[in-house]
């Protein structure tokens, strides 16, 4: 890739620099607003501080559900991250855009790649720097960020393979999927595609060069041996665990609900690619609240859902019909099969785990779906380019409205200005930290740390400790800090702890949706 930039002519490199400089845009648009912080931002925030600040390595990396755990690679590229800002959250949005942007980039050059396409580069890459879903997820910095690089990477790398008839690169694909194994669990889906095409293809590798990319994928995961020697095997007890608990009793084996919705999934988050629905806000479009999960999905239109079906359809029936099929559409068909049997068959251990996110590692592959059926229509159709060029500027226009009209009242920007209004108010004396609310209460610890005082007890000593702090041993403080982060309906439960505190309250702030309440309890 590298040497291919450095021969590339100013005309040839202009579009891919635009391309860049979109994306970016569009990305930084009110980063600190728009950023995303819950529950995994604060376990990955005080996960670098035990790294960085505490000075204290992790052997094992962030669980699968069900207590799966990866490698830990993935924590120190986050490590890394936070080196570079200092700790500094407001950093992390700046070099999530950056790396969401080379994304758009690196979807031109691979589309155009292994497609043999400049047009499908272009479109692809167009899609991906405007599209509002690739736009929200890029307002995390998670391991969802790097998951659609590693996969282009992937595909490229395939690419070559079935170019030349014979392995090649190796060893940069290894690393590759070193790194998608300790990432998160749909990059697992990028070393079943490697080893499809393997099989279907029949590609024969060395003894002696199988075993040594043998021995980097095991050895790769020689922290999680140590881990498990030091703490009575407690990842092979998780691990036997999950499968010996049998299939979900949510949904039976093989059951017709399950295989619906794994193929649903896919229509649905290939219609909000292509024009986002529900509410207008990153906290509304990424958590998995089940009411705003209905909302966004009842918001589909069905002329987006209906034109994402005929994609899919057309994408997949060429696979059948043509004889000669570029390699890049056989991989991403192969990857889209195994992306599909996977949700099935993690469902039936797991039971009703159909978030968007899993398909983060595919928004790639969709846009490239998506450049293809364009291609396809301009090339066979009267007037196929105006209507291609028509199509793609209404969607870019839609996107970009989305995008601008955005809003986010739990983001980054406003739990860090309500937790220094908090830490005004107490000031550096020891208080406990309360968080409530159904959907939007996580992710206040860190903050309260970058600010200047921890608490001495807080709502997360149960999830939190003793893994990223130590729980304290001191009798919990009367002064508290209590964080209210409503939804549009709450709970009883809410309801009953908000009207205690409240009661409680010597001192009551507020940033826009969040009410600060500081407490004293007898």
């Amino acid at each position: 890739m590298l040497a291919y930039l450095r021969k590339m002519t100013k005309k040839e490199i202009f579009w891919p620099l635009l391309i860049f400089i979109i994306a970016l845009v569009l990305r930084l648009h009110n980063s600190s607003e728009l950023f995303f912080w819950n529950i995994d931002e604060d376990r990955f925030a005080l996960t670098a501080k035990r790294i960085l600040i505490d000075h204290r390595p992790v052997l094992i990396g962030y669980s699968l559900p069900r207590d799966i755990y990866l490698g830990p690679i993935f924590p120190y590229i986050l490590s890394f991250w936070y080196f570079l800002v200092g700790m500094n959250p407001f950093g992390l949005p700046v070099i999530a855009a950056i790396l969401t942007a080379i994304t758009a980039v690196l979807v031109f050059f691979v589309g155009k790649t292994i497609f043999e396409s400049k047009r499908i580069g272009t479109i692809a890459s167009l899609l991906y720097a405007f599209s509002s879903l690739a736009v929200v997820y890029s307002k995390v910095l998670t391991e969802l960020t790097i998951a659609p690089i590693i996969a282009l990477l992937t595909y490229l790398i395939l690419y070559q393979n079935l170019k030349s008839k014979k392995p090649v690169n190796l060893i940069w694909l290894w690393v590759v999927l070193i790194v998608a194994v300790q990432n998160e669990g749909s990059s697992f889906s990028l070393l079943v595609l490697v080893a499809a095409v393997w099989l279907i293809y029949r590609f024969k590798i060395p003894i002696r060069k199988l075993a040594f990319l043998l021995i980097m994928m095991v050895g790769s995961h020689i922290s999680l041996l140590i881990f498990d020697l030091r703490h009575n095997f407690f990842l092979t007890k998780s691990f036997v665990g999950f499968f010996s608990g049998g299939v979900s009793g949510q949904v039976p084996l093989l059951a017709f609900e399950n295989l619906t919705k794994s193929f649903e999934i896919f229509p649905n988050t290939l219609a909000r690619f292509l024009l986002i629905s529900g509410e207008k806000s990153i906290s509304g479009q990424i958590l998995p609240c089940a009411d705003l999960i209905t909302q966004r999905e009842s918001a589909i239109s069905g002329t987006s859902f209906f034109f994402a079906v005929i994609i899919l359809l057309f994408f997949i029936t060429s696979i059948f019909l043509k004889k000669k099929r570029a390699y890049g559409q056989q991989i991403i068909f192969i990857h889209f099969a195994v992306m599909l049997i996977g949700i099935f068959l993690f469902n039936v251990f797991m039971g009703d785990w159909f978030f968007e996110w899993i398909l983060v590692i595919f928004l790639p592959g969709f846009s490239l779906m998506i450049a293809y059926f364009f291609k396809k229509i301009s090339e066979n159709i009267r007037y196929g380019n105006l209507l291609t060029f028509t199509i793609l500027g209404v969607l870019m226009f839609a996107n970009l409205k989305s995008i601008y009209l955005t809003k986010d009242a739990f983001g980054l920007a406003a739990k860090a200005e309500a937790t220094e209004k908090a830490l005004r108010e107490v000031d550096k004396k020891p208080f406990f930290l309360d968080s409530i609310g159904s959907c939007f209460a996580q992710g206040y610890n860190y903050l309260f740390w970058y600010f200047g005082n921890f608490p001495t007890h807080s709502y997360s000593d149960d999830q939190f400790t003793p893994t990223y702090y130590p729980r304290s041993t001191n009798k919990k403080p009367s002064l508290g800090a209590v964080m209210v982060n409503p939804s549009k309906e709450e709970s009883e439960e809410f309801k009953t702890r908000y009207n205690f505190y409240k009661q409680k309250a010597k001192k009551i702030e507020r940033v826009g949706a969040i009410e600060i309440l500081i407490v004293e309890l007898n």
